[in-house]
């Protein structure tokens, strides 16, 4: 091939890796579960992640996504490659990183802890009236999901302050809940509602 051809190909490759999006905690978790799922590991779901913090010795930044452990205790961790996207089982001698907060142990359950946050399933827009039935359907199917998957079936639907409805996750008697980003994860990598956003109530 002629050095100047492979030149532009370089050139279009390096162009077309840097307008790609940053990766989120969904994709991580998915490209890690799609690891296990070729070399047929049973993890179930990740109960951690961890983006990113320092580049190692060879400049390359890494996500820790933590499964729950072995029988034995042991830690079952993936890590992914911020740049390539390419997941790989931690080398040997490698050193696990811990999350500033410490999650629940039993990764097969979500406890809604009271706080000051809701979260708007399908982003910040309210929608009319003419709508609530389709999300009262909605709604009544993301908490059949959440019983069977261990979340807490917690969707309901409220009026938002223009006198549209939104569907939220953590309205709880009249106030809301701390923040959890794996309830985030949940719907991204389970449901059809890919687009989240968490509101404060005080706002």
């Amino acid at each position: 091939m002629p050095v100047r051809l492979c030149a532009v190909l370089l050139l279009a490759l390096l162009l077309g890796c840097e307008g790609r999006p940053p990766l989120n905690r969904a994709q991580a978790i998915s490209a890690t579960d799609s690891l296990l799922l070729r070399d047929n590991r049973t993890w179930g779901d990740a109960v951690e992640v961890l983006p990113p913090d320092r580049a190692d010795a060879d400049g390359r930044r890494w996500w820790q996504v933590r499964y729950a452990p072995d029988p034995a205790g042991t830690d079952r961790i993936v890590i992914l490659d911020d740049a390539s996207r390419w997941a790989r089982l931690p080398p040997a001698g490698w050193t696990p990183r811990v999350a500033a907060v410490s999650r629940s142990p039993d990764p097969t359950q979500v406890l809604i802890q009271t706080g000051p946050s809701i979260l708007l399933v399908e982003g910040a827009e309210a929608v009319g009236e003419d709508r609530r039935a389709h999300l009262l359907v909605d709604i009544a199917e993301l908490n059949r999901l959440a019983g069977r998957t261990g979340l807490q079936p917690a969707f309901s639907l409220r009026e938002g302050r223009d006198g549209g409805l939104l569907m939220v996750y953590g309205w709880q008697d009249g106030q809301g809940m701390a923040r959890d980003e794996r309830v985030r994860d949940w719907l991204a990598l389970r449901t059809r509602f890919t687009r989240s956003v968490w509101l404060d109530l005080g706002e």
